[in-house]
């Protein structure tokens, strides 16, 4: 009936905007742990999985290392070629790194040039060793000149809370800078 047809229209029509609500629910999502530059996870994102995985690690006592990269001369990098190559660099830096890592493991953009590399189930022998293929490969990136980035390294322990982590992953990469960057140390 008429009647019949009108109520299946508004059904139909609340339904397409439940539709609707929960597609714009995942793109707000998205769009709140992303960075908008790189496409990678962001700052918020990074803190909360970090916290999750040290949980993970203490329950099952298992590994967890944490890299932090930074990408050497950036600020000369983006004051001699502009702000656009500079970010284009901050684009190709952050898609080396996803591509010289585990799925399982996580890239987030830190702040400005720095990434930070969450590595469940990770050793420092094997962190290392991720740090070192992401090194060379973001070494021969072709970029408008020769790029480099310095990584530091920290594996957590049961004592360590997520800031300790950070510490001294930061610690770590400040000591790479001082040796001449182009470095990993942890």
């Amino acid at each position: 009936t008429s009647l019949d047809l009108k109520i299946l229209f508004m059904i139909v029509r609340q339904i397409g905007i439940a539709i609707e609500n929960a597609k714009l629910y995942r793109e707000l999502k998205f769009l709140s742990l992303t960075d908008p530059l790189t496409g990678i996870y962001n700052y918020r994102y990074f803190t909360q999985s970090l916290d999750y995985e040290i949980v993970r690690a203490k329950r099952y006592g298992r590994s967890l290392s944490f890299l932090m990269i930074d990408i050497d001369q950036f600020k000369s990098y983006n004051d001699t070629l502009g702000r656009q190559e500079g970010d284009k660099l901050l684009k190709s830096v952050a898609k080396t790194i996803k591509h010289n890592i585990w799925e399982t493991d996580m890239v987030c953009r830190y702040a400005g040039d720095e990434f930070a590399v969450i590595l469940p189930e990770t050793d420092a022998a094997q962190a290392r060793m991720t740090a070192g293929k992401i090194t060379k490969n973001i070494s021969t990136l072709p970029a408008r000149r020769m790029i480099t980035v310095s990584i530091g390294i920290a594996q957590w322990d049961p004592h360590t809370n997520r800031y300790e982590l950070i510490r001294r992953a930061d610690s770590h990469l400040y000591k790479a800078k001082q040796q001449g960057k182009n470095q990993v140390s942890g």
